[in-house]
């Protein structure tokens, strides 16, 4: 295209247009789709008209309209409740969950479908049951034991099947016979008595039993043991049983009678004709012999008497057949008694008596002496003289002395007497040189006689080691005649 123009300086100028024209684009387009769309990075979710502007290559605007179907894809879901198993489009499922199958729609769009699956089992169960004679199940009794099935509908309508497995335990009946003497104890039960008796008990199984018991009872013999049961030392008594027909003593023997003699608790066992035994015992007591003793003097003078006392009993017979406890004797001779104990049991004794004679007897004595000293007397003139002295025995002894006083004269000078060792502990030993010595006698200071020494020496010894420390006398008789001399006996 050509234009004319006058330019400033009114000049003509043709200007020459050199044109293309570009339309602007307008175009439409139908499209389906499942669920969504997308164009031009632009997402559509709804069926409809969408335009869109844009410039085409010569920069001319330019409208697309898009006619957009939006088929959605189908999302389904159910629930089904089944017993044991469900199937569904060819799938079978036996637990309960949820379950996802995918389909097409008739636009050809993906679905999912969700089947929301419960399944309940049918009830198998079983059980054990222990029962005495018979058991009750839903109205049903078994009295054997077994396996029984019964078959029921759950809640949710699914058949179910139990089983039971039953034991049965019958109850025990039993009857026994027993015979027994005297008494039968039968679980902590004592029965004396024939008859029949019913415990009842419990069998492992806790079933209850009824055990009958046919008793019959034998009395047992009764037993009897005679015979003394007291006797006195020495002595045996004998023990017989009675009421059975065998007998065992505690001694070993099987006599039904025994002998014993000492004491101790004796028990016999008798046995009857039907094997019934019963046991009887004694105790044996032995008394023991009394003790008799004779008490009083056994010693007397001639003319005196003595009081003979039995000890040791509460009864007395002498020998002379007199029951006192005391008997007066005054003649030598042997004395028995016979004790007897408050049980009766008896000994005896024997005192012998013995009657002593007083003795006579008569010294002479020749002292260079004017006084001579003669058991603790003292005699200072010539003469005879009498004294009384007990002898060993205690016996009254008349001694008469003949008593020559020699003033100056020297007695060992006329006798030629020595004694040594004086004082003495033990011997003492006299020697005569003139004359032979004919016996020594020793007397102590009563004037007892000790000892007398016969000799025919003019030596002799006489021992005083027997005797207490003190003043001892010797009367020595010689051929001459006799002399006393006087000795002591140191500790």
């Amino acid at each position: 295209y050509v234009q004319h123009f006058t330019t400033i300086h009114g000049c003509d100028s043709a200007v020459t247009l050199h044109l293309t024209i570009h339309n602007a684009a307008t175009h439409q387009f139908s499209e389906t789709a499942c669920d969504s769309y997308t164009w031009n990075g632009q997402t559509y979710t709804q069926s409809g008209d969408y335009v869109q502007h844009f410039q085409t290559v010569h920069g001319c605007d330019s409208t697309v309209t898009l006619h957009l179907t939006i088929h959605n894809a189908a999302t389904n879901q159910f629930s089904e409740t089944a017993c044991d198993s469900y199937t569904w489009n060819g799938q079978t499922y036996t637990q309960t969950g949820d379950y996802v199958q995918h389909f097409q729609t008739v636009h050809g769009c993906d679905s999912a479908v969700t089947l929301h699956l419960t399944i309940h089992n049918a009830a198998t169960h079983q059980f054990s049951e222990t029962a005495c004679d018979s058991y009750t199940w839903n109205g049903q009794t078994y009295t054997q034991s077994g396996d029984y099935v019964q078959h029921f509908t759950t809640i949710h309508g699914c058949d179910s099947a139990v089983t039971l497995h039953l034991t049965i335990h019958n109850a025990a009946t039993y009857q026994f016979s027993e015979t027994a003497c005297n008494s039968y104890t039968w679980n902590g039960q004592t029965y004396a008595q024939t008859g029949d008796y019913v415990q009842h008990f419990t069998t492992t199984h806790g079933c209850d039993s009824t055990v009958t018991l046919h008793l019959t009872i034998l009395p047992n013999p009764t037993v009897t043991i005679t015979g003394d049961t007291s006797f006195c030392e020495g002595a045996s008594t004998q023990l017989t049983a009675t009421g059975g027909s065998n007998y065992q003593w505690s001694t070993g023997s099987t006599q039904s009678a025994i002998t014993v003699s000492q004491p101790a608790t004796y028990m016999v066992t008798a046995t009857n004709a039907e094997g019934c035994s019963a046991t009887a015992s004694v105790v044996v007591t032995v008394n023991p012999l009394p003790v008799i003793t004779i008490a009083g003097d056994t010693d007397i003078c001639q003319g005196e008497s003595t009081m003979l006392v039995a000890q040791g009993g509460v009864a007395y017979t002498w020998n002379d057949s007199s029951t006192d406890s005391t008997m007066l004797v005054s003649t030598a001779g042997n004395f028995q008694v016979t004790g007897f104990s408050e049980a009766g049991c008896h000994n005896t004794a024997t005192a012998t008596v013995h009657v002593w004679n007083p003795d006579v007897s008569e010294e002479t004595v020749s002292v260079p002496d004017s006084c001579y000293t003669w058991n603790g007397q003292t005699y200072c003139q010539s003469g005879d003289y009498v004294q009384t002295l007990q002898n060993v025995h205690g016996c009254d002894s008349t001694v008469t002395l003949h008593l020559t006083l020699r003033v100056g004269i020297d007695d060992h000078d006329v006798n030629n007497i020595t004694l040594y060792p004086n004082p003495t502990r033990q011997s003492v030993q006299i020697r005569n040189s003139g004359s032979s010595i004919r016996s020594v006698t020793l007397f102590d200071a009563s004037g007892r006689m000790l000892n007398m020494v016969k000799v025919n020496d003019h030596t002799a010894v006489i021992d005083l080691s027997g005797y207490a420390a003190g003043t001892y006398f010797l009367r020595i008789m010689t051929e001459n005649g006799m002399v006393t001399k006087r000795v002591v006996k140191s500790e």
